[in-house]
């Protein structure tokens, strides 16, 4: 008697294969602006997909409304209060890091420009005592 193979499983290979290939483009999430709803998207869709409706629209809506609100609104907040950087600045790092340096540039971007920004705040109040002019 012949094992039935449940449809578009395929070999165990091909299998690992697809795991494989699902954990390394996964991995990058942490780094693309838009890692919440990837997770929780793909995660609503494969239990959708297995036949569990009522656990993809849990997941589903647990992503949309409560994972994804809270990650856009504590991270600006958490930013800026761990430097003294405005959120706007930031952003603005962030955008031209990745114009200027490519992929580094996310991580690049607003460190350099908060390091301007420290040092022009620096320049700006220090004190520097007036010269006279030499014939006097």
């Amino acid at each position: 008697m012949r094992k039935e193979r449940s449809p578009g499983l395929g070999s165990r290979s091909q299998v690992c294969l697809r795991r494989y290939c699902s954990a390394s483009s996964h991995s990058f999430c942490p780094s693309c602006p838009a890692a919440p709803p990837l997770v929780w998207g793909s995660a609503a869709l494969w239990l959708f997909f297995r036949g569990e409706v009522g656990w993809g629209i849990f997941v589903a809506t647990w992503g949309l409304l409560l994972v994804s609100s809270i990650d856009n609104l504590l991270r600006p907040y958490l930013l800026t209060q761990a430097n003294s950087l405005p959120v706007l600045l930031s952003f603005f790092g962030f955008l031209g890091g990745i114009l200027a340096f490519g992929f580094i540039g996310v991580f690049l971007g607003p460190v350099l420009l908060a390091v301007g920004y420290s040092l022009f705040l620096e320049w700006q109040a220090a004190d520097v005592p007036k010269r006279s002019p030499p014939g006097e």
